[in-house]
């Protein structure tokens, strides 16, 4: 069976900050793995990652399951915007509007 996403698969865009051992990241992953388990040649869904500060520690796991993790680093910390923001701010949103069905935020 091929691994390569359909042309009318899903695509999810899993947005958050980083990928730092935590409770929203770990939901960010398992919700990823259950996708592949549901459907592991991507037919359905094609999940992806999309992090507006850093990779983090565990922006690895992802890519170990093949799932395309995207850094635009609009943040340096949570309080304090990185130099070149809103060309990034701008780059994350074409890249989401250009690469994604859905977009999913744990944030609230």
């Amino acid at each position: 069976a091929s691994h390569l996403p359909h042309a009318n698969s899903t695509r999810i865009a899993f947005l958050h900050h980083a990928m730092h051992m935590g409770g929203v990241e770990r939901q960010i992953l398992l919700t990823c793995e259950a996708l592949l388990v549901v459907d592991p040649d991507r037919l359905l869904f094609k999940p992806q990652i999309v992090l507006f500060q850093e990779p983090g520690d565990w922006a690895s796991r992802a890519t170990d399951l093949k799932i395309p993790v995207s850094v635009f680093p609009i943040w340096k910390s949570m309080s304090e915007k990185a130099v070149d923001s809103e060309s990034q701010f701008s780059a994350m949103v074409s890249h989401l509007q250009s690469s994604a069905d859905v977009v999913h935020t744990w944030y609230g």
